[in-house]
């Protein structure tokens, strides 16, 4: 609106210069722009175009952008509380059910969130496809060849099913395992076994690649990004965990895993950082330094830990391993266990837990995706569905109402996530 002002004013000034004619009131400049009659009268300092006072105009204009501003942070909060809303709804329902059936009355309907039993679409590339990501519109779905010298295809998900829109080599000469989306999805990250990093233009169709990050002789597992690109921390098939300036490109080692680092999780302050091994352990970190400083270890998997997932209020902390079990750690203060939920009958593989922290979805080399109601410390189990193969990773959208996996060894699937 300053802008506004500023351009009125030199609107008023780029006239053509017109003697006075009226002993009654000095009229200053006069001029012509377009179909408009500019006029300045400087006793007042007030500008009329055709009549109109665009000082007040602009005054008015101002305080109306203002309002819009206001209702539109109002708007996103309702939108926020209408999400809770639809969730405590869904709660009370459920607990409503408990209750008629205590009474022995006829009990009312009580669906919780569950992943559906039919796929939505399957898509079938050779060869093994590794992860997946999903950009937060849901318009993009990333996924790439896990095999050497690998390539990345961006499928267009606006379509039913979604068709490749981009298909183009990664330039990495090794095994690929990692591919991030920055916050705003402007740039994306891959990592390989080949030692390094490329950053991708991800504005453009397909990607172009800006740079490329040497991190030899570190090869790269997992990788997660700070919001404002400024760090990243990388995990590494030889236990260490790097600590990455994404501005100048310099790295340096934290303390170490006792074997490969499998999977992140970055607090909502970015200062608290979650990681996992194959050495069965989580740990905790200050990363508030570029060393970082290690806060806890958490012990009592027996097999490699191979995902994790945080709520939002970082409360509880999940974790999946390799000996059938997902743990519940009381993360807040000193880190306590739980508790341990023994319902898959073979490796976890992911965990997603919904943006409420409601409900969490699980995988597992069982052929099994189950759901779960976390909203008490202890799991309780909803719903279970077979899959023909193992989905070794799972990702919801934004919006929790879909979710979207890799069927071993070469699929991706997508389910509807029904709620009442």
């Amino acid at each position: 609106m300053a802008l506004l002002r500023v351009v009125f004013a030199i609107l008023a000034g780029i006239v053509i210069s017109f003697p006075s004619s009226s002993a009654t009131v000095d009229w200053g400049f006069v001029g012509v722009m377009g179909n408009n009659t500019v006029i300045n009268s400087p006793s007042n300092g007030t500008v009329l175009v055709n009549g109109i006072d665009v000082m007040a105009l602009a005054d008015k204009l101002e305080r109306f952008a203002t309002v819009v501003t206001q209702l539109e942070v109002r708007n996103a909060e309702l939108a926020t509380a209408n999400s809770e809303l639809q969730s405590q709804v869904r709660d009370m329902k459920c607990q409503m059910t408990e209750l008629y059936s205590m009474l022995d009355a006829t009990p009312t309907s009580c669906s919780p969130c569950q992943v559906g039993n039919t796929s939505l679409f399957t898509l079938k590339q050779e060869p093994f496809m590794g992860r997946i990501a999903l950009s937060a519109d849901e318009k993009r779905l990333y996924s790439w060849m896990h095999v050497l010298y690998p390539t990345i295809l961006i499928w267009d998900n606006t379509q039913h099913p979604p068709k490749i829109m981009a298909n183009f080599s990664s330039g990495h000469t090794k095994h690929m395992y990692v591919l991030v989306l920055s916050s705003d999805e402007t740039h994306m990250y891959t990592g390989s076994e080949d030692h390094t990093i490329r950053v991708w233009n991800n504005t453009h169709n397909p990607p172009t690649h800006l740079r490329t990050i040497t991190m030899s002789p570190y090869n790269i597992r997992t990788l997660i990004i700070t919001r404002d690109e400024s760090r990243a921390f990388i995990g590494s098939y030889t236990s260490s965990i790097q600590s990455l300036n994404l501005v100048d490109g310099t790295h340096v080692s934290m303390l170490s895993h006792g074997g490969t680092v499998t999977d992140f999780v970055l607090g909502a302050s970015e200062t608290v950082l979650y990681s996992a091994s194959y050495d069965s352990t989580i740990r905790i970190w200050d990363v508030s330094t570029p060393q970082g400083i290690l806060l806890h270890t958490l012990t009592g998997h027996t097999a490699l830990v191979n995902t994790l997932a945080l709520t939002s209020d970082e409360t509880r902390l999940y974790s999946g391993a390799y000996d059938n079990t997902i743990r519940v750690w009381d993360v807040q203060e000193v880190p306590v266990l739980l508790h341990t939920v023994t319902h898959h009958t073979d490796r976890l593989h992911s965990l997603a837990l919904a943006s409420d922290n409601h409900y969490m979805y699980s995988t597992s080399s069982d052929g099994t995706i189950r759901t779960w109601n976390v909203t008490q410390p202890l799991p309780q189990p909803i719903n279970i569905i077979s899959t023909s193969t193992p989905v070794s990773s799972l990702l919801l959208s934004s919006d929790d109402t879909r979710a979207y996996g890799v069927a071993q060894p070469s699929e991706i699937r997508a389910w509807q996530v029904q709620c009442p």
